[in-house]
């Protein structure tokens, strides 16, 4: 079967092989490196629902706030005190916002399943996070230029995502047992995006990134 890149639209992806849980096949691009799941593959979107509200992230809970802290830590320095920004994929526990909130920034938070305000679609901010989301996207290369317009010039993305490494055995790796993870990041991938795609990479650290929107 020739599979083509969600991310970067090239023919003929490498078979990694098939998972046993749950049983589905994975295919990796040697342009971008992203390894993905095929889309007859994925869950329903009931069942996807399903399986983020069994996730237990309240946005008080100190542990879920730790988590995210980097996050926060990444935005700060890069914005001007009480400047406007996303969480996009907040999720049912948009805990980043409230973080934000509390530190004086005009933070808004979008998630189709949650939180599905599209009017938020349809204004620019000064920076955009996407914690723990990215590796859920179905059409990868359709939400990056989501997030990038939802950007003014300037301003950040930041997001948080496990990434794939040429060390643990990816059929392996604990990652790919969650049937709603279908898009495997490397860090190889977010040098391609930014070198491809107007971004500036601003921070690459084994999980976060920051992305620095330079084009229009």
């Amino acid at each position: 079967m020739n599979q083509v890149c969600p991310l970067c639209a090239t023919a003929g992806a490498a078979w990694l092989g098939e998972g046993k849980t749950p049983p589905r096949p994975y295919y990796r691009c040697a342009v971008c490196q992203l390894t993905f799941v095929p889309r007859k593959f994925f869950i329903d979107a009931a069942e996807e629902k399903s399986r983020y509200e069994e996730h237990e992230n309240h946005p008080k809970d100190p542990k879920y706030r730790a988590f995210l802290k980097p996050v926060f830590d990444a935005v700060i320095p890069r914005v001007k005190p009480g400047a406007a920004g996303l969480d996009y994929g907040c999720g049912p526990g948009p805990a980043l916002v409230e973080m934000f909130r509390e530190a004086g920034y005009a933070a808004e938070g979008y998630d189709p399943f949650f939180a599905p305000r599209t009017e938020l679609l349809e204004r620019q901010y000064d920076f955009v996070t996407c914690s723990e989301a990215a590796e859920h996207f179905h059409d990868p290369a359709k939400e990056l230029r989501t997030l990038h317009g939802l950007l003014k010039p300037g301003g950040c993305l930041t997001v948080l995502t496990q990434t794939w490494n040429d060390v643990t055995p990816f059929l392996e790796w604990y990652y790919t047992r969650d049937p709603t993870h279908v898009s495997f990041f490397h860090a190889a991938t977010f040098a391609w995006l930014a070198q491809a795609h107007g971004w500036n990479l601003a921070a690459a650290e084994k999980n976060l990134f920051v992305l620095e929107k330079i084009t229009a």
